[in-house]
């Protein structure tokens, strides 16, 4: 069962970095215009650093599983 967290938490750290890096991209307008999210979504969703944020905690959560 550990193993299965382990796997669906790095999984899921990872998504939210992906996440964060196309928000970044969008930021920076390396994203094609209709291919970006600015001004389609709520703005709290468009905080890349939430993102980032929820892929550390999910890493520092999979190291607590470990242990």
């Amino acid at each position: 069962m550990i193993e299965k967290a382990d796997k669906i938490t790095l999984r899921v750290a990872l998504s939210a970095w992906g996440v964060g890096a196309y928000l970044v991209a969008c930021e920076t307008e390396l994203v094609p215009q209709h291919l970006s999210v600015s001004g389609r979504l709520p703005e709290i969703w468009l905080h890349w650093q939430v993102w980032l944020l929820a892929g550390i905690l999910l890493f520092a959560i999979r190291d607590v599983l470990d242990r």
